[in-house]
């Protein structure tokens, strides 16, 4: 193969990637959108299920590498909505700790669902052998990229 014919190899696979990518994205917001949810809201309420609760404000905003005050502000859009709550911590009162309701916990567990769905088309008919193999190459990829960052 020519050098010309590898660099048009080369694009084709990364466009692939892109539009896998993309098209994954796509599924997903079009869920989140019938949550009724603002994507952030709905990115905070899944961190807070992974963190477990009760979780501090600080916590959360260090989690998604935002402003304590952007976690504020969304917080105070879930509180408002039902799907979560905030109390006054016990060890500081300076802080506070959120807490996922029942109502915010459906839709944890009716996202993960669809979250779980979406892989499983994705990845529907591979083998665990060409799983591994696909993981192994994404790897090598990705530590590729990361040593000339």
């Amino acid at each position: 193969m020519t050098r010309k014919e590898v660099e048009a190899r080369y694009r084709g696979i990364t466009a692939k990637m892109m539009t896998i990518l993309r098209d994954h994205k796509s599924a997903i917001d079009q869920y989140v959108d019938e949550t009724r949810l603002h994507k952030s809201q709905h990115r905070l309420l899944m961190s807070l299920a992974a963190l477990g609760d009760p979780v501090s404000q600080k916590k959360l905003a260090d989690y998604l590498n935002i402003t304590p005050a952007a976690v504020a502000v969304t917080l105070k859009k879930l509180e408002k909505n039902g799907l979560v709550t905030k109390t006054i911590s016990n060890e500081d009162n300076r802080f506070n700790n959120v807490t996922i309701t029942d109502k915010g916990k459906k839709i944890v567990k009716e996202s993960q669902k669809v979250f779980q769905n979406t892989d499983d088309v994705m990845f529907k008919d591979f083998t665990e052998e060409e799983i591994l193999q696909l993981e192994g190459f994404m790897d090598r990829i990705q530590k590729n990229l990361s040593d000339v960052l």
